[in-house]
């Protein structure tokens, strides 16, 4: 026969009661303590494992703060000042050219150089001639007074040059060459003087004074007119005419080299 269990009396049934309720009551603060101190500890006789408090990983913070200090260029301009002195102004005459006359040419031209060479150079500093007829037979326009087959005249204001193809001191007969110039008063912009200051203008005293006895003053016996001649060693010659032969007399016109009827 199986037998059965003995019934409880009302009082062990109270203590069962009791006991049940305290170990509710106990598991309740257990889990509480867990919950919040997560430690590992023995209650009435029960081992639990608690989770302690997370760890905490400290870690010092970046430094990320960084002052950058901008480069900073200072550019100094230089200042420059400028100095006005005071000066005198003169007023000029503006002179357009010059030109050096000499026993053997006029400036860097020489007798005996190409008509073309001469007659460039003059346009280039004087502009186009006044007046250019070009070559005529000197025979038939100058009755053989300037010798050789061919003469040309060419003009710029007040400046002429003459070109021939007979022989003179500079070239052989058949070329045509540069051979002679001759300058007059007019042309107030263009200056023309030897190499010792004397031009057009200039008196009779003052050739004299410059020249000495390298000029000789005299009635031109074929020009019927008062001169001054200058014939320098070579083959040069310079020839001015004047007004008269005083000291106060001066020079309306002056001739370099050799032209026609001479």
């Amino acid at each position: 026969m199986t037998s059965r269990p003995s019934r409880l009396t009302p009082g062990q049934r109270g203590v069962l009661i009791a006991l049940t309720a305290a170990v509710a009551i106990a598991a309740l603060i257990l889990v509480a303590v867990v919950a919040l101190t997560g430690t590992t500890d023995s209650v009435a006789g029960v081992t639990t494992t608690m989770a302690g408090p997370p760890e905490t990983t400290t870690t010092s913070p970046p430094d990320t703060t960084t002052t950058t200090v901008p480069e900073t260029t200072t550019t100094v301009e230089e200042t420059t000042t400028t100095s006005v002195d005071e000066t005198t102004t003169t007023t000029t005459t503006e002179i357009r050219d010059s030109f050096v006359l000499r026993p053997d040419g006029i400036d860097r031209l020489f007798f005996g150089a190409d008509p073309e060479d001469v007659i460039s150079e003059l346009t280039d500093r004087l502009g186009e001639p006044s007046l250019d007829p070009g070559w005529v037979d000197q025979q038939e326009r100058f009755d053989g007074l300037c010798g050789g087959t061919q003469a040309r005249f060419v003009t710029w204001e007040t400046l002429q040059v003459f070109f021939t193809d007979r022989e003179t001191a500079w070239a052989t007969e058949g070329t045509p060459h540069f051979a002679s110039y001759s300058v007059e008063q007019g042309a107030e912009d263009l200056v023309f003087a030897t190499t010792r200051g004397v031009g057009l203008g200039s008196t009779v005293a003052e050739i004299d004074d410059a020249y000495g006895d390298d000029a000789n003053f005299e009635i031109h016996p074929v020009y019927e007119t008062a001169v001054f001649e200058i014939d320098p060693p070579g083959d040069g010659y310079l020839i001015g005419f004047l007004t008269g032969l005083n000291d106060d007399d001066t020079a309306t016109e002056i001739v370099g080299g050799f032209s026609c009827g001479e």
